[in-house]
Formats: structure tokens, C-alpha cells, sequence
């Protein structure tokens, strides 16, 4: 057999139904936007940083173009050149020279003349040790600069007044082959003043890269300055081509003139505050749409059920003969509903219609049915107490026939004369007591009546000639044969019922005779058993019954149930 299948519960759907399609378009929602803004502030971030890497770019060429130009002047000096070319230190006039061409840059630059066999002609300050290499002609620096006339490079030592140097620019001057070289070294503190003009939010950081990709200058200091540069990551951005962005991590831009690399990285830290802000927005706006949701769900759930409720109440109830329910709309109630209602209440009072037209139709049958029974019963004890006076007549026992109709007289008065349906214990019990008297006067054996039942019970009403045929039945079918014959009748109320019980010492039952009903009592087919439990099912119905148990020669027992409410309302 399949599973039974589970009925599902219409307010629980509403529900459930109410927080999915809350909830779930809202978190769709929520994310989409949140991935939307989170891509557009990137993107935008980007931007910016693009911007701001080109506008550096031109800031920072012009910025070196500028000190480059301030050697060009210098090594342009006749009088310089010519002092550099005698190899002589420049005297005061040229150091005058100097001093003016170099106004206004003292404290940010370090100039130093060198004549091609690394003797020195002039510093504004101490020279380096670097410089007084024998061999520092070979240095890429120089040997670029003499090439191309003009070279930067990034470099890290201290100057005299402690100042860290970032750049180096050269420029070179070859003069019937003599040469010589201007060499201008530009403090950290200068770049970062110009750099921290372009310190944001969006930049993660400002790296300044000469063409062997040693670093200059690193704005938050995280990456090395003077040595090659080791990252993975910004040497794989180094390879993107200029301009273009690699992901979301930063922007490349190469000085034309110097080589430098400008490498400018995003970033993106102060996106993820914001995300992490928009998500719990998305909670609480999830939570939000969920409790008006379920709020909202239970409500209607609440509403829908308890006029569905009504309904079922009517329908539980149903009609009746002495009360209808019906359904009253109340205010509120949804139209669907309303309209169930009324049908419901029509197809209620249509259902009444009918069973009062069946229950009428019943109890006109009921009524045919116990006159049937009550014509049946009488002739049927006649009939047999008139065998009984003419077998006494055969016998010539004018005596006990006189007795016998006189007996029979009286028990005629109690069924025939009378025409009501009920009597009460006692007058059942007195009409037992004459029929075994009318029985001991043509019997054999005279019969034992033993009658114990409570004072209370006599009194009380159950149909008329109930008992006798059960005594009739004992007497006539069990009895006969037995030495010391005994019929014991007792009755007891328990509650709201009547128990009336009949017992005899008999043969029993026969086996032919019996069936088994759904009680599992032995049940006699006989036309008085029938005719009584009949009876009791149309006065008293499900609660009248009729119990009989027997055992082969030893006895029979047969109990009457009935209500204390002797008759129905409707008889």
C-alpha cells in the first residue's frame, strides 16, 4: 500500500508563501544593487586612479624637465666648460655663476661637476663615495648618460646634511674630445612633497621606477628604495602596457624623456567597509521583510482560517430537524468565502428538507412496524394458551381448565384491553407470575419463579409484554424434560439503563437454532427472540439491545438493555 499522503496546512502556506516571496526577490535584489555599487566604485576607483596617474605623469615629467634643464644651462656656461675643460676647480666668479643658476633650489638639490677622469670641479655639498670609484666610468649611469647626453637613475645614499637621495639626472659634455659630466641628485623629501598632492583614499600607493627597475621612491615606504624591485605582483604589472589598468590593481605610466615607470596601485580597502555595511543593511532589511512577512502572513493566515472555520463548524453541525447552523458572514469576510457560505447554507437547508421528509417517512414505517409486532405478539400467546386448554381438555381436567381460564381472563384484561405501549416493571412481572401459574396447572412438573429485582426498577417503564415471551420461550422450548424446573428473573439499573435479565436451568439452545451476531452472543431464530429485539431497536434504537447466552443442558440467559428514558419522542 502506498504512504498516506499529508494535507497541507493552508495557513503554513500562506506563510512559507509570504516570507519566499518577501524575502527571496528582496535578498535578489539587495545583492544585485550591492554588486552593482561594489562594481561601479571600483570601476570608478580606477578611473580616478587613471586620472590621477596621467596628471602625475605630466606633473612629475615637467617637474624632472625642469632639473634637467638647470644642467643644460650650466654645462652650456662658457666659462664654466672652459674651467672644466683646464681641469681646474671652479674659481669664485664660476662658483658665483653657479650660485645664481642654482637660486632657489639649494635646499632641494645637489649639484656635483665632474670632468671626464673623475676629478671633481665643483659640489654644492659633499661628494659621494660613489663618485671616486676609479672605475665609475663604467657605471651603466655614466656610461648612458655619455651615450645619450642626458640619463636618470634611481639611487639611496645619505647626503652631507643627511638628506636621502631618490634620483640621480646626468648630463654629459664632450668637447674636442675632452668630456665631462653635471650630476644632479635630488632629495626624497622633494618627491614626496610632490607626490603627497596625489595622496587619497582610492591609492594604495606611488612607486617611481628607473629603467632597470630599481626603485626611487616608494610613497608608504612598504616596498624597498635603492634596490631592484622583487614584487611578482608590480613587476607583472610592469609588463601591461602603458596606460592600460591590470584588474583591479593599479595603473602604469612611463616619463618619455627620463624612462622612469610611474606605478600607481589601487586601493580597494574602503570598498569592503562599504560592502561589508551594505550587507548588513541586507540583513536588516531581510530580517525586516522577513518579520513583516510572517507578521503579515500570519495575519491573513488568521483571517483566512477563521472563516474557514465557520464553515466547517456548519458543516460539522449540519442540519437538523430542531436547529440549522448557518453560516453568517461577518464583516471582512473575503468574497470567495462568502459565496461558499451561501451555497453552503442552501445546500444545508435543502439537506434539512429531506431528512425531515425521510424522518417522517421513518416513523411512519416505525409506527406500522411495532403494530405489526404488538399484532403479531398477541395472537401468537392466544394461540398457544388455547393449546394449552385443549389439551386440558383432552386430559378431562375441568378443575384446572376453570383455573386456567380464569388466569387467562386476567391476562387478557393486561394485553388485549389495553392499548398503550408501555407498563411498568411490575405489572411485566405480575402477568409472568399468572402465565406460570396458568403453566404449573397443566404442567407435569411445576415450574420455579424466582423473581429478584430492586425496589427502584419496578416502577420504571419498558413495553408492554417484554417479559412474557421470554418466559413463554424458556418454558415451552427449554423446560420440558428437566426434573426441577426454574425460571429466575432479576433486573438492576446501572446509570441510565435498564437490565433486565431471564434465566432458566433449561436444555439451551439447539445448535441448528443459533447464529452469531456482531455482539458474539448465541442468538435464537425464533419468531418471539425476533420479535422483541425488533422491538427494542425501534423504541430505543442503538441503545436497546438484546444478549443471549446458552449452554447445551445446563441453561439459557437472555438480558433486555434498555434506556431509564423508556419511550422515544417520537412514538
Amino acid at each position: 500500500m502506498g504512504s498516506r499522503q499529508e494535507n497541507r496546512s493552508l495557513g503554513k502556506y500562506i506563510r512559507s508563501t509570504y516570507i519566499f516571496f518577501a524575502v527571496i526577490p528582496m535578498v535578489l535584489a539587495c545583492s544585485i544593487c550591492m554588486t552593482a555599487v561594489s562594481g561601479y566604485l571600483e570601476q570608478s576607483n580606477l578611473s580616478r586612479l587613471q586620472t590621477s596617474a596621467i596628471n602625475l605623469e605630466s606633473e612629475l615629467s615637467l617637474w624632472i624637465g625642469e632639473r634637467a634643464h638647470l644642467l643644460r644651462t650650466c654645462m652650456e656656461s662658457e666659462e664654466i666648460v672652459e674651467q672644466m675643460r683646464t681641469r681646474r676647480v671652479l674659481d669664485k666668479e664660476a662658483q658665483n655663476l653657479m650660485n645664481v643658476l642654482l637660486t632657489g633650489y639649494h635646499d632641494e638639490l645637489q649639484l656635483h661637476l665632474l670632468s671626464g677622469d673623475g676629478a671633481f670641479r665643483y659640489s654644492t655639498g659633499s661628494i659621494p663615495n660613489l663618485y671616486k670609484l676609479p672605475a665609475y666610468r663604467e657605471v651603466e649611469f655614466f656610461c648612458r648618460t655619455r651615450e645619450a647626453g642626458e640619463a636618470v637613475r634611481a639611487t639611496k645614499y645619505t647626503s652631507y646634511n643627511g638628506r636621502q637621495i631618490a634620483l640621480s639626472i646626468g648630463q654629459s659634455l664632450v668637447d674636442d674630445g675632452w668630456d665631462g659630466y653635471a650630476i644632479l641628485d635630488i632629495p626624497r623629501k622633494a618627491l614626496a612633497a610632490l607626490m603627497s598632492e596625489y595622496d587619497s583614499a582610492y591609492i594604495s600607493d606611488i612607486v617611481l621606477i628607473d629603467r632597470n627597475n630599481v626603485v626611487a621612491y616608494s610613497q608608504t615606504g612598504r616596498i624597498e628604495e635603492g634596490v631592484t624591485l622583487k614584487d611578482r605582483e608590480l613587476l607583472a604589472m610592469l609588463e601591461v602596457p602603458e596606460g592600460e589598468v591590470r584588474g583591479n590593481s593599479g595603473c602604469v605610466r612611463v616619463l618619455e624623456e627620463s624612462g622612469l615607470k610611474l606605478l600607481i596601485t589601487a586601493d580597494n580597502r574602503f570598498i569592503r567597509p562599504l560592502i561589508v555595511g551594505m550587507l548588513a543593511g541586507l540583513a536588516a532589511i531581510v530580517a525586516l521583510s522577513l518579520g513583516i512577512a510572517a507578521t503579515s502572513g500570519a495575519l491573513l493566515s488568521k483571517r483566512i482560517s477563521s472563516q474557514m472555520e465557520q464553515l466547517l463548524e456548519v458543516c460539522r453541525k449540519g442540519p437538523s430537524s430542531e436547529f440549522q447552523e448557518k453560516y453568517v458572514p461577518m464583516r471582512g469576510d473575503f468574497q470567495e468565502i462568502v459565496r461558499i457560505g451561501e451555497h453552503l447554507n442552501a445546500m444545508n437547508e435543502q439537506v434539512r428538507e429531506l431528512i425531515s421528509k425521510i424522518q417522517d417517512k421513518q416513523r411512519i414505517l416505525a409506527t406500522a412496524e411495532l403494530n405489526l409486532l404488538k399484532a403479531q405478539m398477541r395472537p401468537h400467546f392466544i394461540y398457544n394458551v388455547l393449546n394449552d386448554i385443549k389439551a386440558m381438555a383432552k386430559l378431562g381436567k375441568t378443575r384446572e381448565i376453570a383455573e386456567l381460564v380464569v388466569c387467562f381472563g386476567a391476562l387478557m384484561r393486561n394485553t388485549l384491553s389495553v392499548d398503550e405501549e408501555f407498563s411498568t416493571v411490575s405489572e411485566e412481572l405480575d402477568l409472568v407470575e399468572k402465565y406460570i401459574q396458568m403453566q404449573n396447572l397443566r404442567g407435569i412438573r411445576p415450574i420455579s419463579l424466582r423473581i429478584q429485582v430492586c425496589e427502584a426498577l419496578m416502577q420504571q417503564e419498558v413495553p408492554r409484554l417484554i417479559l412474557q415471551p421470554l418466559v413463554e420461550n424458556a418454558v415451552c422450548h427449554g423446560l420440558p424434560g428437566v426434573e426441577k424446573p426454574i425460571v429466575a428473573i432479576s433486573g438492576w439499573i446501572e446509570g441510565e439503563k435498564i437490565f433486565l435479565r431471564v434465566v432458566d436451568n433449561g436444555r439451551g439452545i439447539r445448535e441448528a437454532a443459533r447464529c452469531k451476531p456482531a455482539d458474539g452472543m448465541a442468538y435464537h431464530q425464533g419468531i418471539g427472540l425476533n420479535n422483541i429485539s425488533e422491538r427494542l431497536r425501534l423504541y430505543y434504537g442503538a441503545q436497546g439491545k438484546l444478549h443471549i447466552a446458552s449452554k447445551n443442558e445446563k441453561f439459557t440467559k437472555v438480558v433486555l438493555e434498555m434506556l431509564k428514558k423508556q419511550k422515544s419522542a417520537e412514538y
